[in-house]
């Protein structure tokens, strides 16, 4: 038996179903029994089925794979090929390989579940369960919860839904009046980290560089233990560090390096 990718194609307006099979001659006609007696697991594919009438599609094969375990990895690209599981000339509901569902079929769940169908509908988050499960998820990263791939374009749909956004003036105050005073977070704690309170008071920091000051000529002229003493003699650390970090050349009429660097 072949082992491949295959598509169903709606000969009426193009639209196409990409599936897998360890036996491609035998794939179609499990999908037209399951259409038939009404239980297909795609009930879109099957729907079009009834409309356009059975002898509108037909079956080909796109591609044999020979290795099984590349099965899901051809299928993706085939349903991205033709436009994706959100595209309206596929079938598929389902990313073979992000195990993820299309808009339609989450609007579908999502109305099913909603309001009194929600079988938490009139539950209530006790604060025992919250601080459950804010301790079940601290220290486990995004990536290690869901996996690289999908968190990847979690990120990605993040990032693109925040892009350009701006918040109105009124949206800003109200923020801002909501951190002010005793609605910070922070508020009143600046004194427990002044001086020796700090619990880093006297300890160096490991990863700290000796800065040198040098004129333009190379010219060396003043030594400084770590960058945020230049901030004393005037000069601003983040510009120091610009120079030191090879994004400009000097900063304050001086060039900047670390003192292992010059050795």
């Amino acid at each position: 038996m072949k082992s491949g990718i295959y598509v169903i194609t709606n000969k009426v307006n193009g639209k196409v179903y990409i599936g897998q099979s360890k036996q491609l001659n035998q794939r179609y006609s499990g999908h037209l029994r399951r259409i038939k007696k009404g239980n297909h697991h795609n009930d879109v594919l099957q729907k079009s089925f009834y409309k356009y009438g059975f002898d509108n599609f037909e079956f080909s094969i796109l591609e044999e794979v020979l290795d099984e375990g590349l099965l899901n990895d051809r299928e993706k690209y085939w349903i991205d090929f033709y436009g994706g599981i959100n595209s309206e000339k596929v079938y598929n509901l389902k990313d073979p390989l992000l195990n993820e569902h299309s808009d339609y079929v989450r609007k579908k769940i999502s109305k099913a579940n909603s309001g009194s169908n929600n079988p938490n509908y009139g539950n209530k988050w006790t604060e025992e369960m919250k601080q459950e499960l804010s301790n079940s998820r601290k220290g486990v990263t995004l990536e290690e919860r869901i996996g690289k791939e999908k968190a990847d374009l979690v990120k990605e749909k993040m990032r693109q839904s925040q892009t350009g956004r701006v918040h109105p003036e009124e949206v800003k105050e109200k923020i801002r009046q909501h951190n002010i005073g005793e609605n910070n977070p922070a508020y009143g704690m600046g004194d427990r980290q002044r001086g020796e309170k700090n619990p880093m008071f006297g300890k160096p920091a490991p990863n700290r560089k000796a800065i040198l000051k040098l004129d333009k000529d190379g010219n060396f002229i003043k030594e400084y233990d770590f960058i945020t003493q230049v901030a004393d003699d005037g000069y601003h650390p983040g510009n120091v560090c610009g120079v030191l970090n090879g994004r400009q050349k000097t900063s304050g009429g001086f060039i900047w390096k670390y003192k292992e660097e010059n050795q």
